[in-house]
């Protein structure tokens, strides 16, 4: 199944298009890790009403900014994206794990990451039906003085569908540096499941942007916990390559101090306390 990114802007001409707002941000000395002033640059403006479907609201506008905005990031970071491995998905939002004092420090400024299929459930909006997350998009601000956090939620990803839903998310990170440890739901517990029966399937769910910020904040810190974490996966980053052994799924690299990997670079993020 091909990543959101790829969906959008697997053609090369358009992820040029990425590309020219980089120049004109550089050009006009324009902050482009601020969405508000990205957006307002003219590549990103052209680009936004070429990829406008017919009949879009101010909201569906909106959000299609914010995915321009991080495909932008994910392309500038060299398109990192981090799967994580159910074991471990299960293990972070079953009984997520104390972290204490810690800065939050993402395994690159800006990435996807996926989430083990159908496992995670959330709504773009109350009393919209419930969708599987796919994963989330990221962009960390690590140099402004209050550490924002940008992700977009990709929700609804499946073969028969043309399309996807999204969900934006921003924040500056608390006095604590992370939301790992905080209370994100006020009405149960967190990433408690959302669905009918979802219990007796083991599923979980998002309700709260507060969870959205603590998962992202719950992986980041175990990839920079257990640099052994993050394995490059070979298949995945070189998929359709010729060559390639059946069953050599993985190569064993740390991701750890990569701030801008390769292109189409692919990690599996396992639970090392379980695969030892």
């Amino acid at each position: 199944m091909p990543t959101p990114y790829e969906l959008v802007f697997g053609d090369p001409a358009l992820a040029q298009r990425l590309d020219a707002i980089g120049a004109e941000a550089e050009a006009r000395q324009v902050n482009a890790a601020d969405p508000e002033r990205f957006l307002q640059l003219a590549a990103a403006g052209e680009l936004l009403r070429e990829l406008r479907p017919e009949g879009t609201d101010a909201g569906g506008l909106l959000d299609l900014g914010r995915l321009i905005f991080h495909a932008y990031h994910y392309r500038l970071a060299g398109e990192p994206l981090y799967r994580l491995d159910e074991p471990l998905a299960r293990r972070l939002l079953a009984s997520p794990p104390p972290v204490g004092p810690w800065t939050l420090a993402p395994p690159a400024p800006a990435g996807y990451l996926g989430l083990p299929r159908q496992l995670l459930w959330a709504r773009v909006a109350a009393g919209a039906a419930a969708e599987p997350v796919d994963g989330i998009f990221w962009r960390a601000d690590e140099a402004a003085v209050d550490r924002r956090l940008d992700a977009l939620l990709v929700l609804g990803l499946r073969a028969d569908r043309p399309g996807f839903s999204v969900a934006g998310v921003s924040a500056v990170a608390p006095d604590g540096g992370h939301w790992a440890d905080l209370q994100a739901r006020v009405d149960g517990p967190d990433f408690a499941n959302i669905l009918p029966g979802g219990e007796l399937r083991g599923l979980h769910g998002l309700v709260t942007e507060a969870e959205v910020l603590k998962l992202l904040s719950l992986c980041f810190w175990h990839m920079a916990a257990h640099p052994d974490a993050a394995v490059r996966d070979v298949a995945g980053s070189e998929a359709g390559a010729a060559g390639n052994a059946a069953g050599a799924a993985a190569e064993r690299e740390s991701a750890a101090g990569e701030a801008s990997p390769a292109a189409g670079r692919v990690y599996r993020v396992r639970d090392v306390a379980r695969d030892g």
